[in-house]
């Protein structure tokens, strides 16, 4: 049976607390979407999970020394469309010289996944706990394919059961403060790091990451003190998965970390790193 589907125009919140209407959603039924239940048993009412738009995107013929890097975006909280899709891309496909497409669309993404490289991922939505993205996820990283989480991307979005902040993150945040702060290299050297200033500032919300006990993970890069916490936060880390190359980084929420010339650096090392080349 087709599912019913309505259109739905949500508002995403932009820097400086502009609202901008985004692409309407397709709402649908979802067999997978967890079922919960209350003290009697009586299992609760089950909310449709909504996919965002699809792209249409596709890579280009295969051509040898190019990273077909496919960038995965989308949820709420940020511009993905104008930062995740277009800033990053336009980095990556010049500066990096990657094949890079874009999607917002969980079920578009899991079907580009084994044409790609490389994923660089910063979606925060729904759709993509669901397991047709996270299958396609599992298989992507057990094919030893790399993989660039990015600021959303490191927070705990999805249930635990995916085993997504377990294997991908090794952890995830769930609190971030914000404003100009610092971020210093811990003087491990690292191809992410390469031509990355050993201390750089950036305008950006800073992320509260923290590692699950047995996380096989190497910090890169930690933030100055923030503010709230009175502490140093993990900035960009890998994370030793066995199979996958994993390089995470919480930077990124808006324009001014996007422009900033070390994060752009850190993402194209970090693509290229995880891709092998």
């Amino acid at each position: 049976m087709t599912p019913l589907i309505r259109l739905i125009l949500p508002l995403t919140l932009l820097g400086g607390g502009c609202l901008l209407a985004a692409e309407p959603l397709r709402v649908l039924a979802s067999a997978d979407v967890p079922v919960t239940r209350d003290s009697s048993g009586t299992p609760a009412v089950v909310k449709p999970i909504e996919t965002l738009p699809a792209s249409g995107q596709v890579f280009a013929p295969k051509k040898l020394g190019t990273l077909r890097t496919l960038l995965v975006g989308g949820g709420s909280s940020h511009d993905f469309e104008r930062l995740f899709h277009l800033a990053d891309k336009e980095l990556l496909k010049g500066s990096g010289g990657a094949d890079a497409v874009y999607t917002s669309n969980a079920e578009e993404a899991a079907g580009l996944l084994p044409e790609a490289d490389v994923l660089v991922l910063s979606a925060n939505h729904p759709s993509f706990g669901l397991s047709a993205f996270q299958n396609a996820l599992k298989a992507f990283a057990d094919a030893g394919k790399g993989i660039v989480v990015v600021h959303a991307g490191t927070w705990y979005n999805w249930p635990p059961a995916t085993g997504y902040n377990t294997r991908i993150v090794g952890g995830g945040a769930r609190g971030h403060g914000g404003g100009l702060f610092s971020v210093s290299q811990l003087g491990k050297a690292h191809p992410v790091l390469e031509g990355v200033d050993a201390k750089f500032e950036i305008t950006d919300e800073l992320y509260y990451p923290k590692f699950e006990p047995d996380a096989k993970v190497v910090v890169l890069a930690e933030t100055s003190e923030d503010a709230k916490t009175k502490q140093k936060w993990p900035s960009v880390w890998v994370v030793e998965d066995g199979k996958a190359r994993i390089a995470c980084i919480a930077l990124g929420h808006g324009m001014q970390a996007h422009s900033n010339p070390a994060y752009q650096r850190l993402l194209t090392n970090a693509v290229n790193w995880v891709g092998g080349k």
